[in-house]
């Protein structure tokens, strides 16, 4: 009866030990690389938006060959760095043991065999079709449709495409890396990426405006509507002399110059000059902007905004900071003058005329 008892004991307690022990994340990653004696071998784990992690290094033998253990392996994009060659591998995370062949000097053309990972073979396969490195962006978008690892596509478009030009393959490979691996911690850095690529691309557009935003230059054109949902175009204007003023009913400086506005209005209208104001206004401020106008006796016809605030389009075509911001054009819709105000707008609208008239 003891030895059952013993024997019963001893077979819970094996039970108990199997279910608690941790499961083994461990891999091993071995390498035999002609040329490589007594070089030191560096894995790293890229990180999107950060250092990239080292998971193993030591130095290749006489013969060229590595052992790195790898505790807690993850799915990931590597590099290995076999002295100055650094092939970069794709791996599951579900991998064993890999094992690398190849010369050193073949390690930075991807012409190596690899064995033990699904996904590195895949890769592989791949860039090593591209010694150079160059590869075509319409052969790159197809396979990362194509491939049947979502890893490898999301990591080939994320080092190789630009995301302003290829958002279509971008979105969809991230669907499916999204739904294959809902946890890595690689979702978020590649969201980090685009959000970055998105905000380059806004500013490029900012600046390539501004280029055009100086004095020579013909004004960008608006097309937007007014309160009542008229819209008035900017270039409609052409023939007369312009003054765009962005402002906003919620704008104290604004609405403190526009009695001087209005004075200059009253002064110049009838000698071809008008004003074209832009609110930066917000929606659900419609009636605060219209009342503002009445009140501040704002009455030429061209009252005009897409009520998004400081995400106004003209605003940011214009590289409007701050407000009031005002812009002078001359009869044929070139800018004469950047922000001019009280006696310098009077001034800066003398001189067009004198243009004209001379």
């Amino acid at each position: 009866m003891k030895n059952i008892l013993r024997t019963t004991i001893f077979l819970l307690m094996s039970v108990l030990v199997l279910q608690c022990a941790p499961p083994d994340n461990s891999t091993t990653v071995t390498g035999q690389i002609d040329g490589a004696a007594n070089l030191g071998v560096l894995l790293e784990k890229v990180t999107p938006a950060a250092p990239n992690k080292a998971v193993g290094n030591t130095n290749a033998d006489p013969n060229g060959n590595f052992e790195i253990k790898i505790e807690d392996f993850e799915p990931g994009l590597y590099i290995l760095q076999v002295g100055a060659h650094k092939p970069m591998l794709v791996f599951s995370g579900k991998e064993k043991n890999i094992h690398i062949r190849a010369g050193v000097r073949d390690l930075g053309i991807n012409n190596y065999n690899i064995t033990g990972s699904k996904e590195a073979n895949i890769y592989q396969s791949f860039v090593g079709k591209y010694p150079n490195g160059r590869i075509p962006e319409p052969e790159l978008r197809n396979f990362i449709d194509t491939t049947s690892s979502s890893m490898i596509g999301m990591f080939m478009a994320f080092t190789r495409l630009r995301i302003e030009t290829n958002k279509p393959t971008f979105d969809k490979i991230t669907q499916r890396f999204a739904t294959d691996y809902p946890n890595s911690p690689y979702i978020a850095g590649y969201n980090a990426l685009v959000e970055q690529a998105k905000q380059q691309a806004e500013q490029k557009k900012a600046q390539d405006a501004l280029s055009k935003i100086k004095v020579g230059e013909v004004a960008p054109d608006i097309s937007l509507p007014s309160p009542d949902g008229k819209v008035y175009k900017l270039s409609d204007l052409r023939g007369q002399i312009v003054l765009i003023d962005f402002w906003a009913s919620w704008c104290k400086p604004c609405r403190i110059n526009n009695p001087y506005l209005v004075r200059t209005y009253n002064k110049y209208k009838d000698r071809g000059f008008t004003v074209y104001s832009v609110s930066l206004d917000r929606k659900g401020q419609e009636k605060r902007w219209v009342d503002a106008i009445k009140k501040d006796n704002l009455t030429w016809d061209y009252h005009v905004s897409d009520l998004k605030f400081w995400q106004s389009q003209p605003a940011q075509e214009y590289g409007v900071k701050g407000i009031p911001r005002t812009f002078l054009l001359d009869k044929d819709g070139k800018i004469a003058a950047i922000n001019p105000k009280g006696p310098k707008l009077d001034a800066a609208i003398d001189r067009v005329l004198q243009r004209v008239d001379g």
